[in-house]
């Protein structure tokens, strides 16, 4: 699992830390400010004299509905520290601000559930592409992923008159917006060994904390999904949220 924290240290230049949790180290490197779209970030800190400046501001609040954006010194990070903090130095102001972002998801998912079930529910019968890359971005949102994976079934047509339909895997995962891709083998495997899980409309299957690694599955309106993300944490209300919109989805 791999995490990267952005730190903008001037109006044209930002030093990123990616940190690897599979050997706990890190590494720094200094990019142009233009390249930031193509860098995958989880967390940008920004100092409170460049937010001030509406062109940094706006360009830069864009990517606030994809990861936390927050000013660098509430959050204890500067020019000074930020390339000298520990592993575990980041990972705690990380999972701090996460969690203030995540939290905010939450209650807006909740503020607004029923809009956004209704909205879904009318682009079930003729759009399922649509729906759950929409159901990937709010599930990524509500669990401040660092990745996350859909996979569900859906009927590809067949024939010339399409007028036959085989049953097919597909799978959406992506860095900032979700890419569905045609599913093979391991999605089809996948489907058969969690097919006992596809019985409730919700089933937290696993999740190993020591390697972040979250997976879900069950039904939706009779249909299996599985979901399958890469975490640094959970709380109960990431759960209980995640599992009430679901259930509702079906209903």
């Amino acid at each position: 699992m791999i995490l990267q924290l952005g730190h903008l240290k001037n109006s044209k230049q930002l030093v990123i830390r990616t940190l690897n949790f599979g050997d706990k180290s890190s590494s720094s490197k200094v990019v142009s400010l233009e390249t930031i779209q193509s860098e995958v970030l989880s967390c940008l800190f920004i100092d409170k004299s460049l937010l001030e400046d509406e062109s940094i501001k706006e360009s830069l609040l864009e990517n606030a509905k994809f990861y936390p954006i927050r000013e660098a010194g509430e959050a204890g990070v500067d020019n000074d520290n930020f390339e000298k903090m520990s592993f575990d130095q980041l990972v705690t102001i990380f999972n701090k601000v996460n969690q203030t972002w995540t939290l905010q998801n939450n209650i807006s998912l909740l503020e607004n559930m029923h809009t956004v079930i209704d909205h879904l529910n009318a682009l079930w019968p003729n759009d399922r592409t649509t729906y759950f890359e929409e159901f990937w971005f709010l599930i990524k949102k509500n669990l401040g992923a660092l990745s996350l994976r859909v996979i569900y079934n859906d009927l590809k047509k067949m024939g010339k008159n399409d007028d036959k339909n085989t049953l097919i895997q597909v799978s959406i995962e992506g860095d900032r917006n979700p890419n569905p891709v045609e599913g093979g083998d391991l999605e089809k495997s996948l489907m058969e060994n969690y097919q006992e899980e596809f019985a409730l409309h919700f089933n937290m299957v696993e999740y190993v904390a020591s390697k972040g690694q979250l997976v879900i599955a069950g039904n939706i309106k009779n249909s299996p999904y599985i979901i399958m993300a890469n975490i640094t944490e959970i709380s109960r209300l990431q759960q209980s949220v995640l599992q009430n919109f679901i259930t509702a989805l079906s209903r």
